[in-house]
């Protein structure tokens, strides 16, 4: 990370009365994209939040256990922090404004299964004593971010205060699951506290009328895609852990006219491999200007011959994608086929930013085994019944499959030969 600039200012503000401000609701999620009951809780409670967007906010830390995980990879000290200072065992763990979420489900302290509508609404309607105000400029080039925190308040109030700053991914969307436990849509994923996983130290004791100013800069380093850049900022005691106000800024279109590629597939289906020189690719479109996207030309070629050209038609609200299957291509197979695709001409007209308009993807040939018979090994982890496996012929069929081995011992070696269909 490369750190451009920092200020912090106090001044003050001129105020009649004493009022106290609207609460928004922090949600610290420690998760895990190998995490067997994350991948079981996290859908009603990404739905959750989503349906409390004006109340709520998040962070979720993508913590190194049980198994692998990327984006983790990422920034795992700034995780490792956090996860020391809540005390963090497991995952999935849910923490509402400094505090565990209380296991009131019949499931453990902390459970994101446990959150419901009402624990929301009922921290929803506690005052906070702090104003915040929270904005966020991507630069032109998609490569870094600047921040600006404006924090106030209308009353005496004291604590161990500390401001955090939070960039986040707002939706990263995996091809296929990065992690075992079959998750592939992560959500406000933190990609770097600002300016540390500590936070900024602010005055200990504010009085009616006093404020601060907090700007901050990144450069992007791991961003799967920089046009779901959000913020998410918080103030919080160190001392009691209590989480007094958030805030958060959402993503914004640059240019009136961005278009770009994500999640190209050279083979079209979840099965990587390629039987013969010819495939029906896609890849993901993304409308990330401000204007509707109603039509773009797709070209796209394999190992580098000739080019095809696609003209796409539809209508793509801001931040809105589509998966576009492409026409068949035929190509030389090779060991490693790589698929390139370039969006252009957007709406008829130029682009307003053109460098995130090309996306590759890798194919591989399927290699020709000389019996049927293959041998299997598997070593099950913790979850043993989540372990299963499947063999797929060229046309994405499962020929074979076993699993899930329930009732056995953790890290159990199963080591059998199989006889594949002629």
């Amino acid at each position: 990370m490369k750190k451009l600039f920092t200020l912090l200012t106090v001044v003050t503000v001129i105020s009649a009365a004493s009022a106290q401000y609207q609460r928004m609701v922090l949600f610290e999620e420690f998760t895990q994209a190998s995490c067997g009951p994350c991948a079981s809780q996290n859908p009603a409670f990404n739905a959750l939040l989503e349906d409390n967007t004006d109340k709520a906010t998040s962070i979720k830390y993508q913590t190194s256990w049980p198994g692998f995980d990327p984006m983790h990879n990422h920034n795992p000290a700034q995780v490792n922090t956090r996860v020391s200072y809540y005390g963090v065992t497991g995952v999935p763990t849910a923490i509402m404004d400094g505090a565990y979420a209380a296991n009131d489900c019949g499931a453990y302290l902390g459970a994101p299964a446990c959150v419901n509508q009402t624990d929301i609404d009922n921290q929803y309607a506690v005052e906070s004593p702090f104003y915040m105000e929270l904005t966020h400029t991507v630069a032109n080039d998609y490569g870094s971010v600047d921040v600006e925190l404006y924090i106030a308040t209308n009353e005496s109030v004291s604590g161990n205060f500390v401001a955090h700053i939070a960039v986040v991914e707002r939706a990263i969307i995996f091809e296929t699951a990065p992690g075992s436990n079959g998750e592939k849509e992560f959500y406000n994923v933190m990609k770097r506290m600002l300016p540390s996983a500590t936070g900024t130290d602010i005055s200990d004791s504010w009085g009616p009328g006093d404020a601060t100013t907090i700007l901050e800069s990144w450069e992007f380093e791991n961003v799967y895609d920089p046009s779901e850049i959000a913020i998410v900022a918080f103030i919080q005691d160190v001392t009691t852990k209590e989480v007094m106000q958030a805030a958060f800024s959402a993503p914004a279109p640059i240019y009136a006219v961005d278009v770009t590629t994500t999640n190209a597939n050279a083979t079209g289906t979840t099965n990587p491999f390629l039987c013969d020189g010819s495939t029906t690719p896609s890849v993901t479109l993304k409308n990330i200007g401000e204007d509707a996207l109603t039509s773009a030309t797709l070209t796209y070629t394999i190992n580098g011959g000739a080019f095809e050209v696609y003209n796409w038609t539809g209508n793509l609200a801001y931040g809105e994608s589509e998966v576009v299957n492409l026409p068949s291509v035929s190509f030389t197979l090779e060991a490693e086929n790589t698929l390139e695709v370039i969006v252009s001409n957007p709406n008829g007209g130029a682009d307003g930013y053109d460098g995130n308009n090309a996306v590759e993807a890798i194919a591989y040939g399927a290699p020709e085994g000389p019996t049927n018979t293959i041998e299997l090994k598997i070593r099950t982890d913790n979850y043993p019944e989540e372990t299963t496996w499947a063999i797929y012929d060229e046309s994405n069929t499962i020929v074979l499959e076993g699993g899930p081995y329930n009732g056995q011992t953790n890290t159990v070696v199963f080591d059998e030969e199989i006889a594949l269909p002629a």
